[in-house]
């Protein structure tokens, strides 16, 4: 039986590089499409390179054909600079990349979001986040995966300060987010996510599964 078709967005973060490894070992999956500005460091005969910016993501429907679609990308406001630029990474292109997708008969969708996002929310980053998810979910895919990490942690090619401070207390910091409402906000590393990603969207059943911290760790690799 031929395997399945993966498409990635975002294959060069830390979420991104992690989930191309795992997909690559994943013998569920005979193709991965990677779609992105940069080449993945990870290489295999099973990943196709599209270079593509996205800056006009309808330029990459033609090749949005295939089973499940993955959604790694994502910025900083920092990096970005101004919050419309932030608005059409987060949002703008995960909304559209999504919609090409939906028409292109691809049945399954995950997508990393952020813990604590949610349309209404006050806080820019956080807002987006969950228009985000909304544009997905509204798309009614068979099977719809958002995860809600918080910080990230793994080797990041870039420097970020902060989160460089909130990686090395992350193991201090995790033992006093106890309960349910608060263990969710604890540091999971990336390639925990990457894998839950693949997990959830491959369970045997249908609709829209948004997993927390709990449900990542609860995967074993």
């Amino acid at each position: 039986m031929e395997g399945k078709i993966a498409i990635v967005i975002g294959g060069t973060g830390l979420v991104g590089t992690s989930l191309l490894e795992q997909l690559v070992a994943d013998s569920r999956y005979s193709e991965i499409v990677a779609i992105g500005r940069s080449k993945p460091s990870v290489e295999s005969p099973k990943i196709s390179y599209v270079e593509n910016d996205l800056s006009a993501p309808k330029t990459a429907a033609e090749f949005l054909f295939g089973d499940d679609l993955f959604i790694c990308i994502g910025t900083t406001i920092k990096k970005a600079q101004t919050q419309e630029a932030f608005r059409f990474v987060d949002y703008t292109i995960p909304k559209k990349i999504a919609k090409f997708a939906r028409k292109n008969g691809v049945k399954s969708i995950a997508a990393v979001s952020s813990v604590g996002s949610h349309r209404k929310s006050g806080n820019f980053y956080l807002k987006m986040k969950g228009k985000m998810e909304e544009a997905i979910i509204s798309e009614a895919f068979k099977r719809t995966v958002i995860l809600r990490p918080s910080l990230l942690l793994g080797d990041r090619k870039e420097v970020r300060i902060a989160e460089s401070i909130g990686r090395k207390l992350a193991p201090l910091t995790n033992l006093f987010l106890w309960g349910r409402k608060m263990r969710k906000y604890r540091a999971v590393k990336a390639s925990e996510v990457a894998a839950a990603m693949i997990h959830y969207l491959n369970l045997d059943i249908k609709g829209v599964d948004i997993i927390h911290y709990d449900q990542i760790k609860r995967v074993k690799r």
